[in-house]
């Protein structure tokens, strides 16, 4: 497996996780795009801004949801995790997400399945969803900034 991942500066708390477990979230850490999240927060709340440890709390969200999509997968016996294996009704949108690192995590984690051209939008699409969520969970405090707290 020779895969190049950025360094970034992430939470203390990855200290006490395994080596894979911190690789894969460096991976799909930089799957997402947190710079288009952040201006579709900021394009959908009038103006709101995200915390710093938001990019990681929604990492977390995306690799949880892209592993139960591959354990679907798995139990149908297919090679290719498609839209329907990630049990969303949020639609699509435009990538939030970097269509090649979401593709790379997708393929290591699985021990190689292919990622279907119809799962970046239903990644974007939950992602979207969860900003949404986020941003009235910001609002009903009073709070113009978007916080790892309020992902559903």
């Amino acid at each position: 497996m020779n895969i190049s991942v950025y360094p970034l500066f992430l939470p203390c708390d990855l200290i006490s996780e395994s080596r894979t477990i911190k690789f894969y979230r460096l991976y799909l850490i930089e799957a997402v795009n947190i710079s288009k999240i952040k201006s579709y927060i900021k394009e959908k709340s009038d103006g709101m801004s995200t915390s710093g440890n938001f990019a990681t709390a929604i990492s977390d969200v995306i690799r949880a949801r892209c592993d139960a999509a591959i354990e679907n997968t798995t139990k149908d016996r297919r090679k290719t995790v498609m839209d329907r294996d990630f049990n969303s009704d949020t639609g699509t949108y435009d990538a939030l997400v970097v269509t090649s690192k979401l593709k790379g995590y997708i393929k290591e984690k699985s021990d190689g399945m292919s990622t279907a051209a119809n799962v970046i939008p239903t990644i974007s699409g939950i992602i979207a969803k969860l900003c949404d969520d986020a941003i009235a969970n910001a609002q009903k405090d009073r709070r113009k900034t978007v916080m790892d707290r309020d992902l559903p």
